[in-house]
């Protein structure tokens, strides 16, 4: 079972960071849904395409309707995974070349899958999701107030570290009490805590029936 708190998960990014802005590192975002985080980039020759930035993610994902519109080469596989709330099959591919703001990727690993079923809760079908394995490659910070992701020198952030081998980031915090190690998730609307990994705690009848 988990707990689920009101406060925005993507707070705790926000809570670590200064930001400086700067134009030549700075990409800017549609918030949808006061959560999720949507950019404009460039993928194999390909301008304008519409990502959802995840930070929840280790793998950058491409709607199947874009790889076969741009002809990727693709590897078939059995298995299955769930993006944005929606399980679907997926298969690996290999992108040519991808660009967000400074950060421009060749030969990059994703994996292909539908994401069409994100059309009728989100209002649009997303061309892909960036994951970590693009979002790595330099230091950023998520700005909430003025919409725009900053790469590079524009912002630091001291709080925000990677989680062992995981490929994800990941902050310290104090939950109920009690010290814990936190994904850094933005494509989560809320704070999600595995109810065994924080224990009783005394007043809380959530946490203390798991």
């Amino acid at each position: 079972m988990k707990v689920a708190t009101t406060y925005l998960s993507m707070i705790l990014a926000a809570t670590c960071c200064r930001a400086a802005d700067s134009a030549d590192s700075a990409v800017p975002f549609v918030l949808y849904g006061n959560y999720l985080i949507v950019v404009r980039c460039s993928l194999a020759g390909t301008p304008d395409l519409t990502a959802v930035l995840d930070t929840g993610v280790t793998e950058t994902v491409l709607d199947r309707a874009l790889v076969e519109r741009l002809s990727l080469p693709v590897q078939k596989t059995e298995d299955e995974a769930l993006f944005l709330n929606h399980p679907s099959r997926v298969e690996n591919v290999l992108v040519s070349s991808l660009r967000l703001g400074p950060i421009e990727v060749g030969n990059l690993h994703g994996i292909a899958a539908d994401l069409s079923n994100s059309t009728r809760e989100m209002g649009f079908r997303p061309n892909l999701i960036i994951g970590m394995n693009v979002l790595k490659r330099q230091k950023f910070v998520i700005d909430y107030r003025k919409r725009k992701v900053l790469f590079g020198a524009a912002g630091t952030c001291d709080g925000m570290r990677n989680i062992g081998n995981s490929k994800v980031a990941g902050v310290d915090a104090v939950v109920m009490g009690k010290k814990l190690h936190l994904q850094v998730d933005s494509e989560l609307s809320s704070l999600l805590i595995y109810g065994k990994r924080l224990g009783p705690v005394s007043g809380n009848r959530h946490a203390d029936a798991m």
